[in-house]
Parts: structure tokens; C-alpha cells; sequence
């Protein structure tokens, strides 16, 4: 029986949700990854497409959101700002409505749901749905501990005139941004002046919904942790999610690599 997955304790669901997966083992990012997320640093997973990025950000994230749910079955506090499972506790942002709902699936397959009062642990917010207004007054009345979003609809949802930012984002305590060179488009060295001036002026979706996570989170001093995923990490990427990091004034990122030669049978 799969007991542990990269160091981490699998919950009965999440071990047959592997073993069906015919998963044994961690991949290479999985092994690196998962034990440096599980201390709450900042951390950037860098390694190929196809590697395991996902499950990398998911088995820690879906952990520490069921720990929290035996505490609350169980009525026992955990430590000093851990408290129970609340609405919105991991915002996980993506480039596009397809990624989302495989990134939503994967989390409801491993055992993210189960005891959670309300019904489906997963909450998604992207285009092709709802209008912006129907999926704030949804978004407010969930009790889903882990948020799925596309950052562009997330940012209308959160303009919403009945959405409070500083109320929905009060409780976020991991932020993961997969797929995140995709999501930024960093610019590059050579960029034109012109260029570096028009981003100013019309910043990336995702750039203005962390934006409004620094200025409305954090109601409730609870740590907050920014894990970004990539196949690319340019040193582009590196400055943009360095500026973030300032803004936030959080501590710096932790690289995790793995390359395709990590990944070549020793058969």
C-alpha cells in the first residue's frame, strides 16, 4: 500500500487515487518538490512538460488542507493560525479553462471534497460558464478550501461589485501559479522602451490579481506561500517573480529542478 508519497502522509483516497494511477513512485520534481513546498517556503518548479509539475503542487497542498480536516472532524485546533478549514485557503491560478479543469479533477480524484461541509472541495472560476456577477455571488457562499482559476476571470470576479477582495482573500495561504511563464510573458532583455511602457500601462491579469492579493490578504496574519510552476524559467521570469516577491515582502523563491536527463530509465 502507498503510505507515503515523497515524505508525505497519503490519505486513504489520495494512496488509491495513485495506485490507480499506477503510481509508485515520485518523479523526479515530485521527489525534490513536494518536501520543500511542505515547509512553506516560496518555491519555483522547474522541470520539463509532462513531469509531474501538477501532482508536485497538489499532494502538498491537498495534505495540509486534510490534516486541517481531520483537526476539524476531530475538534482539535492545530497550530497558532492553522485553525480548521476555511473558504479559500489555496488559489491555485492557470493560463487557460482546459488546464483548470484538469488541475480540478486531479485535486477531486486525490480526496479533495471528502468532509468538506458544502459539497465539492474544488472551486472554479473561468470563461465559458456563468457570467462574472453569477460566479461572485457563487464564489462567496462556497466553502471550498481550494480555488481554480483562470487569472483573467478571476480578476473580473473579484471587480465585481459584490465581492469584497479583502473577504474572499482573507483566508489564502498558498497562491500556485501554474504554467506561470505562460500566464506573465515576461519581457525580455532586448525589449524596446516602447514595449517595457505600454506592459506599464496594461499590465498582465495576472500580474494585477496578485497585485490585489498584496493589498486585501493577510486580514487574519496568516503565512502566505507563492509556488510557480514551469518547463521555462528564464531569467525574465526570475525578475518578474522577484518583483512580486518585494511587493509582498516575502523571503526569496527556492528553485527546484529537474531536467529530461532526471527522467531517462537507468534499463
Amino acid at each position: 500500500d502507498i503510505e507515503t508519497f515523497a515524505g508525505v502522509a497519503c490519505s486513504g483516497r489520495m494512496a488509491d487515487a495513485l495506485r490507480l494511477s499506477n503510481i509508485s513512485q515520485a518523479s523526479p520534481i515530485q521527489a525534490e518538490g513536494i518536501p520543500v513546498m511542505m515547509t512553506g517556503v516560496n518555491t519555483i518548479l522547474h522541470s520539463p512538460t509532462g513531469s509531474g509539475k501538477t501532482l508536485a503542487f497538489l499532494v502538498p497542498v491537498l495534505a495540509r488542507i486534510q490534516a486541517l480536516q481531520r483537526r476539524t472532524q476531530d475538534g482539535t485546533q492545530g497550530a497558532e493560525n492553522e485553525g480548521a478549514v476555511t473558504a479559500g485557503q489555496v488559489l491555485v491560478m492557470v493560463p487557460s479553462r482546459e488546464l483548470a479543469l484538469q488541475v480540478a479533477a486531479e485535486a477531486l480524484n486525490l480526496g479533495l471534497g471528502q468532509g468538506v461541509e458544502g459539497g465539492d472541495g474544488v472551486h472554479l472560476i473561468v470563461g465559458g460558464t456563468q457570467s462574472p456577477e453569477m460566479q461572485a455571488r457563487q464564489w462567496r457562499s462556497s466553502c471550498a478550501p481550494l480555488l481554480v482559476a483562470t487569472p483573467d476571470r478571476l480578476l473580473k470576479v473579484l471587480q465585481e461589485r459584490d465581492v469584497q477582495a479583502s473577504e474572499v482573500l482573507a483566508n489564502l495561504r498558498v497562491v500556485v501559479l501554474d504554467e506561470v511563464d505562460r500566464m506573465l510573458d515576461s519581457l525580455g532583455k532586448y525589449a524596446t522602451s516602447r514595449e517595457v511602457a505600454r506592459r506599464r500601462r496594461h499590465p498582465k491579469k495576472l500580474v494585477s490579481v496578485l497585485e490585489m492579493i498584496a493589498e486585501h490578504h493577510n486580514e487574519r496574519n496568516l503565512a502566505l506561500q507563492l509556488v510557480a510552476c514551469s518547463a521555462t524559467v528564464g531569467r525574465s521570469i526570475r525578475r518578474d517573480l522577484a518583483r512580486i516577491d518585494d511587493s509582498w515582502s516575502m523571503g526569496s523563491f527556492e528553485i527546484v529542478r529537474a531536467s529530461a536527463q532526471d527522467y531517462l530509465s537507468d534499463d
